[in-house]
């Protein structure tokens, strides 16, 4: 079975994204009608329902912890109001941007027209976020090879504080040759993508969100 996303493109994925967290967030309640456009996704994408939920499920470990000094607080409809919020806006977040590139977000926020300026910060954050993630694989390739095993011990800290500090080494220096590089081309704080298209799927998927949000059919919370 084939994956399959109904947005393909970036600039609708990245508007549907924010709008249906807006919803989500600020809303004071949960309606099953904020569960379709999630199932929707799911479904179109049920081939990879495994990795999925494994990288949801990582994310819930920062989630726990609010759940946490809620339920200490005593305030267990705040905790389940929570634990739904953020677990409906990570999953459709997921979901959406299923098999996407960094650069995919990059391009959508430069075809919303938000600027140079803040399409110019993003990319950049988004390569260097995508320069740090190689990295840290290479650094645990190399600590694999060498036959490294963490253990609750002062080489093993020492071993991550020198993995951290090679980290925030390599991004400065790449921070530093990629503005050279920039200089040196005459950057002029533009950069230039090309506009995609969008058709019938990619608005009838928005519009299928927006009536899932403004409709609020069935509240559990």
């Amino acid at each position: 079975m084939k994956t399959f996303n109904p947005c393909q493109n970036a600039a609708i994925s990245l508007l549907c994204f924010v709008i249906y967290s807006f919803f989500v967030a600020l809303g004071g309640k949960i309606y099953l009608s904020y569960f379709l456009p999630v199932l929707a996704l799911l479904a179109l994408n049920f081939a990879d329902f495994k990795e999925i939920f494994k990288k949801l499920a990582i994310l819930n470990i920062f989630v726990f912890f609010m759940i946490l000094s809620a339920l200490i607080a005593q305030n267990s409809h705040f905790a389940l109001l929570v634990f739904f919020r953020a677990n409906l806006i990570m999953l459709f977040a997921i979901l959406i941007f299923w098999k996407r590139d960094e650069y995919f977000l990059a391009r959508g926020v430069r075809n919303l027209g938000l600027g140079d300026k803040i399409s110019s910060i993003f990319y950049f954050c988004v390569k260097f976020i995508a320069f740090l993630r190689a990295e840290l694989e290479r650094q645990k390739t190399v600590l694999l090879v060498r036959g490294f095993r963490a253990k609750s011990s002062i080489f093993s800290y020492k071993t991550y504080a020198n993995c951290v500090a090679l980290l925030i080494l390599g991004a400065l220096g790449r921070a530093e040759n990629l503005q050279n590089a920039l200089i040196t081309r005459g950057f002029s704080g533009k950069f230039f993508f090309a506009k995609e298209k969008f058709g019938a799927l990619e608005i009838g998927f928005l519009f299928f969100v927006l009536i899932c949000l403004f409709a609020r059919l069935g509240e559990i919370i």
